[in-house]
């Protein structure tokens, strides 16, 4: 009797033992593939950080419901690189990326009266980015698990049909654009499904965002009215995160 008792304590902690040291070789392997992906997205253009891009790895790779990911505004491929890693990783579900490819490439100095971009032109420079967003996906060992699609996404969301589980939205940053993007694409949101927006700035509301932070960042005011607007009082959505300047935002069930 006692040896029986003895025998299923070992073998609990046996279990237990081979479940720690199993999440550990796991957790050891996602270091290692995100110290991959960060010497891999060194080297191309784009404004999102590695504590930025790990995050988004991580909620494409282990995050809740089924459904593809949809990202508005790829530019050269940076974060699409880190969303599909991690879904690739998974082997779940592929990536949609929606981006017009051309670019302008603007300076500003100081603000604009509405806030939302510098105020005095210098140079304007216009650009075709297909290319070399496909080359970077090749170089990075993805461009298996990415549908491209280059269209407006206004006009991308016409023929669309899929449930998301992800939505990635850093396009245009003029808060139209940012507004029509969120109202436009979060209806395919699954319930417990996340929205992360770029450029936003951590806080409420944008009165109280100091003049500084705004001639700094002044890229991140469109976004962030936008969050105020329709996610900060809204029943349907709940911040979870910020990390840098992306906000997290999960979308929660309707309440009946």
């Amino acid at each position: 009797m006692l040896n029986s008792k003895l025998n299923k304590i070992a073998e609990f902690f046996s279990g237990a033992y081979k479940k720690i040291n199993k999440l550990r070789e796991g957790k050891e392997k996602d270091r290692t593939e995100i110290e991959k992906i960060k010497d891999i997205v060194k080297k191309v253009d784009g404004w999102i950080s590695d504590e930025e891009g790990k995050a988004l790895y991580n909620i494409t790779k282990n995050g809740p419901g089924e459904g593809v990911i949809v990202e508005i505004g790829s530019f050269k491929g940076k974060s699409t690189i880190w969303l599909t890693s991690g879904t690739k990783a998974a082997r779940r579900e592929k990536v949609y990326s929606i981006d017009l490819h051309k670019h302008d490439y603007s300076k500003w100095k100081g603000m604009a009266p509405d806030g939302t971009c510098g105020g005095v032109f210098i140079y304007k420079e216009h650009k075709n980015t297909e290319k070399i967003f496909r080359k970077n996906l090749k170089k990075a060992g993805v461009d298996d698990w990415v549908v491209p699609i280059v269209l407006k996404s206004e006009k991308a969301v016409k023929k669309w049909n899929r449930p998301i589980r992800l939505l990635w939205i850093d396009g245009s940053h003029e808060y139209r654009n940012v507004k029509k993007d969120f109202l436009l694409w979060e209806p395919y949101v699954i319930d417990g499904g996340t929205i992360a927006m770029h450029d936003t700035f951590p806080g409420f509301p944008i009165s109280s965002i100091s003049k500084e932070d705004i001639v700094r960042q002044p890229q991140c005011v469109g976004p962030t009215k936008v969050l105020e607007r329709y996610v900060k009082n809204s029943q349907r959505f709940k911040i979870f995160n910020y990390i840098g300047l992306t906000t997290f935002i999960k979308k929660l069930k309707k309440q009946s």
